[in-house]
């Protein structure tokens, strides 16, 4: 109880330093442009996950909300401290499923926190997902933090995970790296959507 405590704790801290990046970023980018408004502006509606799958082939939990709710496909999941979940795939009236971050068919643009180093997060089961389009020439470091970019449909600086593999060896132009998602569903089952 007390490591799910320290964990849970652990990923507030690392969402808050994200969230502080990208008021900061925010900030400057408005100082520069005048009269020009943030990109993320939507609203949060709350929900409740059940029906989790997380098994050899999948990795999606179904939400109480649906179309009647006012979600569409491609919307950003997220949890307590700005962490992506996951995004919408599949919508009916009073209810979705979400592709969690994990599932081998989730592919997110993201970037390493106080870095401009974009890449490609694609989900692999098991809570982790590969980074992939980091050259040999770029760094990344082990519990390095993964946030959106902002750059594909999902707001920008939702955390995404954290580095938990680099390594440079092999023929090839880019490094293999991993990271694991930050998603637990034993923390609790309330999600929220982030509506346009």
């Amino acid at each position: 109880r007390e490591r799910d405590r320290l964990a849970r704790e652990n990923e507030a801290l690392r969402a808050q330093l994200a969230h502080e990046e990208e008021l900061q970023r925010d900030n400057d980018r408005l100082r520069a442009q005048l009269e020009v408004e943030p990109r993320y502006t939507g609203h949060l509606l709350e929900a409740k996950f059940f029906d989790v799958q997380r098994n050899a082939l999948v990795s999606t939990i179904v939400i109480n909300k649906g179309r009647l709710d006012g979600i569409q496909p491609s919307l950003a999941v997220i949890n307590a401290g700005n962490v992506l979940i996951g995004v919408v795939q599949e919508v009916l009236d009073h209810t979705s499923r979400v592709l969690l971050t994990d599932d081998p068919r989730a592919t997110i643009s993201v970037r390493v926190s106080g870095t401009s180093l974009v890449a490609e997060s694609r989900g692999v089961l098991g809570n982790r997902a590969r980074i992939n389009l980091i050259s040999k020439q770029e760094t990344i470091r082990e519990e390095d933090t993964l946030i959106t970019s902002g750059i594909d449909r999902l707001p920008e600086g939702l955390v995404t995970g954290m580095v938990d593999h680099v390594s440079d060896s092999g023929a090839g132009l880019f490094k293999e790296v991993y990271a694991y998602a930050m998603f637990n569903p034993g923390l609790g089952s309330s999600v929220f959507i982030i509506l346009p």
